[in-house]
């Protein structure tokens, strides 16, 4: 069957019978590859009861009605799994972590602002962590910042509201510097903190991240934290 070159989507042969199996189908799969959302970007066996559009990206070792299909897109319709093969640069959101994904050298890589066919790549990426405050003068998270992390700015907002014994403010840093994204910020639900960093900063180790109680020490609360950075990946 003629195929589009592209989308590889069936055309309707001359004096074709039935002309609207090949034009469902066309329009099937260009419905799933034009804006399309990925379920799941690396995933090696098929769903036992996907949705109804659902598209997954086919990982190695595929198994059951994906066997044969590494590296294809899989789209759950009603007549079944439909597969295609990705080209370069073609991209899918994954809501489920809320990352743009596109093909680059034969792998699916997350929020490639820039994707040279060689691999190098400039990502930007945010990370997001609830943290609940231990109770003290400073509270530190979990190491939130990944290594070699250039870091945009951080961002806050306060889920539970903060409570403390005789602060009257808090700030927001890293060890060692702890306003560097910014201080004076509210207890109340719904405060939030905006720190950018003065041209941007490279952490060099996984790093937590501080907030510390102004003129007290904090007994309670929970502070939504995200962390804004560009990632660089070397050439293959």
């Amino acid at each position: 069957m003629a195929e589009t070159p592209n989308l590889h989507l069936p055309l309707v042969a001359s004096a074709q019978t039935q002309k609207h199996i090949t034009v469902n189908e066309s329009l099937v799969l260009l419905d799933a590859l034009l804006q399309g959302q990925l379920t799941d970007i690396n995933q090696s066996s098929p769903p036992v009861a996907p949705d109804f559009g659902a598209i997954y990206g086919v990982g190695s070792g595929a198994t059951g009605d994906w066997q044969g299909q590494d590296g294809s897109v899989a789209i759950w319709t009603e007549g079944g799994w439909r597969f295609v093969t990705p080209k370069e640069g073609w991209a899918f959101f994954n809501p489920s972590v809320g990352q743009n994904y596109r093909f680059v050298s034969g792998t699916w890589q997350a929020d490639a602002v820039q994707a040279p066919v060689d691999g190098a790549l400039t990502s930007v990426r945010t990370v997001t962590h609830d943290h609940i405050l231990a109770a003290g003068a400073q509270s530190v998270t979990a190491d939130v910042i990944p290594s070699h992390a250039h870091v945009i700015g951080v961002t806050a907002r306060v889920i539970s509201e903060v409570t403390t014994d005789t602060g009257t403010s808090w700030s927001l840093g890293v060890a060692g510097a702890d306003d560097r994204y910014g201080t004076g910020y509210g207890f109340a639900l719904g405060s939030y903190a905006k720190g950018l960093t003065s041209s941007g900063l490279t952490y060099y180790a996984d790093t937590g991240v501080q907030l510390s109680c102004n003129g007290g020490a904090f007994t309670g609360g929970s502070v939504r934290i995200a962390i804004h950075y560009l990632e660089i990946t070397e050439p293959a």
